[in-house]
């Protein structure tokens, strides 16, 4: 039917998981107004979160839900960083625009949902450690 579209997100992994946006050549999944991503993480041995950049971006909000396993996740904001681990099925956390922040899966096959609003082309940033 003309205006329905069906997929699956695993589809997504051309794009890292993200499903929706501004950046998506599919006029179902293309939106200036919100991101989606499902992401899938494994588990790395001798992984430290300390070594990654943080990222971030200028105008977005962000919220992310556990769907299944378990994700620590740092932010940072000027000095100050805080960590938050998401452990139960629907955990979730939102951050306002330019707080700074990296992750990492605890358990392999870690699944979550991230959603950003709005969805702007040049908006994200990384930062050093």
């Amino acid at each position: 039917m003309d205006g329905v579209s069906k997929g699956n997100v695993k589809s997504a992994t051309e794009r890292n998981g993200w499903v929706l946006g501004h950046f998506v050549n599919d006029p179902y999944l293309n939106s200036n107004l919100v991101e989606v991503k499902w992401g899938i993480h494994q588990k790395e041995a001798n992984y430290n979160i300390n070594d990654n950049a943080f990222e971030g971006n200028y105008s977005a909000h962000s919220m992310s839900i556990l769907i299944q396993g378990s994700f620590h996740i740092e932010f940072r904001h000027g000095e100050r960083i805080e960590s938050i681990m998401l452990e139960n099925p629907g955990d979730y956390v939102v951050w306002f625009p330019e707080i700074e922040h990296r992750g990492a899966a605890q358990a392999d096959n870690t699944i979550i949902l991230t959603i950003r609003w709005p969805s702007l082309a040049g908006d994200h940033f990384e930062t050093s450690k």
